[in-house]
């Protein structure tokens, strides 16, 4: 990795102020599956949405069923665990390369479709009670 830093001096991650600033631009803009111009916010919205909604229906899969050894609904559970931490080593690479945001971008793709599945379930039931009244 040293010998990446040296030669790829343009590529390299300074600070961690840039670190902030470079990560959420690459993950929720220039690699998201949803990259046209303003997208990042609705991104970032459905990816707050989805990692909130994954972590309560998970948390009510542990509730109910406690950690047993068969779950019958932990694809969330094990989406949000092998998500984190196949994600986390990539956000501190100290070079700004595309190859190292790919687990990342999987990860928070995967939760912005759980925050549009929520989000369109809500205004589906809204729209549901908009007409029976």
């Amino acid at each position: 990795m040293d010998l990446q830093q040296a030669r790829f001096i343009d590529a390299h991650i300074d600070s961690g102020l840039e670190r902030v600033e470079v990560l959420p631009k690459r993950i929720f803009h220039t690699h998201a599956t949803l990259d046209m111009k303003g997208m990042h916010l609705l991104n970032v919205g459905l990816f707050v949405i989805g990692i909130i909604r994954a972590i309560m229906m998970a948390a009510k899969t542990i509730a109910k069923q406690g950690l047993a050894d068969k779950f019958s609904d932990a694809s969330l559970i094990s989406i949000l665990l092998v998500g984190f931490f196949a994600s986390l080593p990539a956000l501190f690479t100290p070079l700004d390369w595309s190859r190292y945001y790919l687990l990342p971008v999987y990860f928070v793709t995967i939760l912005i479709v759980v925050g549009f599945d929520w989000l369109v379930k809500e205004l589906f039931q809204l729209l549901r009670g908009w007409g029976e009244k």
